[in-house]
């Protein structure tokens, strides 16, 4: 719905003051109560117009000062409590929406809503209830629901605004007060909550604009609100002030007075001559002549099922120039198609009780230049194979809305018709079938809002259709009351008027982040989201987990099997080596208390389990001990361990007697030793584990023993001389 230009009520009241100056009162725009006993009576003659349904809808635009107990806003909840059908009240800071049958206490509510009601602050509250779930809106958004199952009965209770004999006083403003019996949508309460809805509409049963008195005036003389739906379910203002700024009307309400609801649809009725709107045959002629694919969208509304309804196309008298045809036969739908200057063409009709009374559906003909194909809701429902591989040729029907010269005349409301020299696909069709395409779009040939004229209103100028395009097709309307809810624009229309926000087709991800890294020994799986079927490339299945053995971009088509739109994404996988980590001793056997150095190789970086990051560690075990060395490369991780043996070296010990001065040197040596001997000596040499690797006997003087070719490591040099032992460790690097 578009925004009118805003009018604003005002009071002219001239005061013949001395210096001649002319004082404007504002018009009341809502009314006040005080919390303490202020009410509004209504009766019970909206609430029995309920008895033997189960749905309803109530809205109220609030302003309340206090978020403290109980305050009704309205409804026929009152003493006795058992005769209650609805009501909205705000219970502390939360509003809630309540439902009863009316003849017994077992009603039942909407949650809480915490903090939902906000002092001095204009909020639109609505309760809506079909039969089986009751929801709450605020602002015109779904914030709390309970389900139920009722079926009105005889109220005996009053309906009251603003307060009830229970003593659950409203403190605040009240604005546009509607009830209805039916349950609205949200795309109908979203496009009138911000505007008033002039005289009557369908299914209102009550209807209070507050526009009344002089804003916070004198006006103990208004004591009525009038009901504008034609019902005259009149209220009766109770133990209201009247004067001043509380308990009276007041200024402004919850809505800019004035500022009607803006058509959204058009109504067709064929009470009298069949309502119709002609469009443009440049349409036939310019845009499709030529074209062998055609799709024509609507949004419809029937109001009766019977016979043959027109919604678009130039099926006509001649009846061999068809081009196409969207219609409703019955209690299906149909589209045909032919080539417009012969009689060869041929329809496909959807199955029986796909048309539905009072319920908006969008309908969809596709033909694709070999099938012809409907689309209920964006869901295939019918396809036929086209007798001819139609071209179009030129035509001379009008391409007419609602009606043709044949009588087959739509009763009912139309909203947002488009019609394409191309075939649209089905996820196509999803994607924008559910909002407005602004203007212009590639094959778009005409497209209709409807968003035109006052809901309802007075619009006998208002008799030409727009087209968005910048084709400028703009049809004609013929015969059309243009007053009233029939006959005439009307709101709220098939989809929410201005909005253009598309469906996603599908809006794929893979994983937190589609690049990812991986060792090579390790698994990973890839998972996407956001369709209900996928397949990678690779081979590998969504969300399961396999070992990449290279880096790799690994593609996903996600599809949603609904709407049959679908996408792509991808992942990026690098595959890092494992590093192969070994280790290292420079010696491989040592005593107790020596020092071994260990060393790392075969990755980055490393981390030994004596915590130390460097590549060479030094180790001084008292017993053999292995150690354990982690390397790191690219993130990923190889482990190893390395053993360095321990001996107590405690099985050949020095002998403190006194044997010819030896001396041995250099000690350590890589294998050379000098030996300087004083007198002829016995020299044995043996390993840690008492294997004899030398032996000789050796006169006095210097001599050199070779241990080259022996292994690294502590050895054992015994010097004996006459009877007497010495020993001495030496050790080879």
């Amino acid at each position: 719905m578009k925004k009118t230009k805003q009018m604003i009520k005002t009071l002219c009241l001239t005061l013949a003051l001395g210096f001649g100056v002319s004082v404007e009162a504002q018009t009341g725009a809502a009314l006040n109560f005080d919390g303490v006993n202020d009410k509004v009576v209504i009766g019970t003659s909206a609430t029995s117009s309920l008895v033997g349904n189960n749905k309803v809808t109530v809205e109220a635009w609030v302003r309340p000062t206090s978020t403290v107990g109980l305050g009704m806003v309205v409804g026929n909840y009152n003493s006795p409590g058992n005769s209650m059908q609805f009501m909205i009240r705000r219970q502390n800071d939360s509003w809630v929406f309540w439902a009863g049958p009316g003849n017994n206490t077992t009603y039942s509510n909407t949650p809480l809503t915490a903090g939902s009601a906000t002092i001095n602050v204009w909020q639109h509250v609505a309760g809506v209830f079909n039969g089986t779930v009751m929801t709450l809106y605020i602002n015109g958004v779904a914030s709390a629901t309970a389900v139920t199952s009722n079926t009105f009965a005889t109220a005996t209770n009053s309906l009251m605004i603003g307060g009830e004999s229970a003593s659950e006083f409203f403190a605040g403003d009240i604005d546009e007060v509607r009830i209805w019996n039916v349950a609205r949508s949200q795309a109908d309460i979203q496009n009138t909550r911000n505007c008033e809805i002039n005289g009557s509409a369908p299914n209102l049963l009550a209807n209070y604009h507050f526009n009344q008195g002089i804003a916070a005036g004198v006006n103990t003389s208004v004591t009525s609100a009038i009901d504008d739906s034609g019902n005259s379910n009149t209220g009766t203002l109770t133990t209201m002030a009247l004067t001043g700024a509380t308990s009276n009307w007041v200024s402004p309400g919850g809505v800019t007075s004035g500022v009607s609801c803006n058509g959204a649809a058009l109504n067709l009725s064929n009470a009298g001559p069949a309502d119709n709107v002609v469009l443009p045959q440049a349409i036939s002629t310019n845009s499709l002549v030529g074209k062998t694919k055609v799709t024509v969208e609507a949004w419809v509304r029937p109001t009766s099922l019977t016979g043959l309804g027109v919604i678009v196309g130039n099926y006509n008298t001649p009846t061999n120039q068809l081009q196409f045809l969207l219609r409703r036969d019955n209690n299906a739908y149909s589209f045909g198609v032919g080539t417009g200057v012969t009689a060869l063409y041929n329809a496909v009709t959807t199955a029986v009780a796909t048309a539905t009374i009072n319920v908006w559906q969008h309908v969809a003909g596709v033909f694709d230049g070999t099938v012809i194909s409907v689309y209920i809701n964006g869901a295939f429902s019918a396809s036929v194979n086209a007798i001819s591989n139609y071209t179009f040729a030129t035509t001379t029907n009008s391409i007419i809305i609602g009606a043709n010269g044949i009588n087959e005349n739509y009763n009912g409301d139309i909203d947002e018709i488009r019609i394409w020299n191309t075939n649209r696909s089905k996820c196509e069709i999803n994607t924008f079938m559910n909002c407005e395409i602004p203007a212009n779009a590639t094959n778009l040939v005409a497209n209709y809002h409807f968003n035109q004229g006052i809901s309802a209103g007075s619009n006998a100028a208002v008799t030409t259709l727009n087209d968005a395009t910048s084709n400028a097709f703009n049809g004609t309307l013929n015969t059309f009351a243009l007053a009233g809810a029939t006959s005439n624009w009307v709101s709220p229309g098939g989809v929410v008027s201005g909005f253009t926000t598309a469906l996603a087709p599908v809006s794929l991800t893979v994983n937190a982040n589609p690049s990812l890294a991986v060792c090579s020994t390790n698994s990973l799986s890839l998972t996407g989201t956001g369709a209900n079927t996928y397949t990678w490339t690779g081979g590998i299945t969504n969300g399961t987990a396999f070992t990449p053995t290279a880096s790799n971009t690994y593609t996903l088509s996600g599809t949603n099997t609904i709407t049959t739109c679908s996408n792509s994404a991808i992942s990026n996988v690098t595959v890092n080596t494992t590093p192969t980590v070994s280790a290292v001793s420079n010696s491989t056997l040592i005593c107790a208390g020596q020092t071994a150095t260990l060393t790392a190789n075969g990755a980055a970086s490393y981390l030994w389990n004596t915590s130390a990051t460097t590549t060479a560690i030094a180790v001084s075990p008292t017993l053999s001990t292995t150690y354990t060395v982690t390397g790191t490369t690219n993130g990923c991780v190889g482990t190893t361990t390395i053993s360095q043996a321990v001996s107590p070296c405690t099985g050949l010990q020095a002998n403190n007697n006194s044997v010819s001065a030896i001396s041995v040197y250099p000690n350590p040596s890589t294998g050379l030793f000098t030996l300087d001997l004083v007198g002829t000596t016995d020299i044995t040499i043996v390993d840690v584990l008492g294997k004899v690797i030398y032996i000789q006997n050796l006169a006095d003087g210097k001599h050199t023993i070779n241990l080259s070719n022996f292994n690294n490591g502590l050895y054992i040099l015994k010097a004996e001389s006459n009877g007497v032992v010495k020993t001495v460790r030496i050790v080879k690097n």
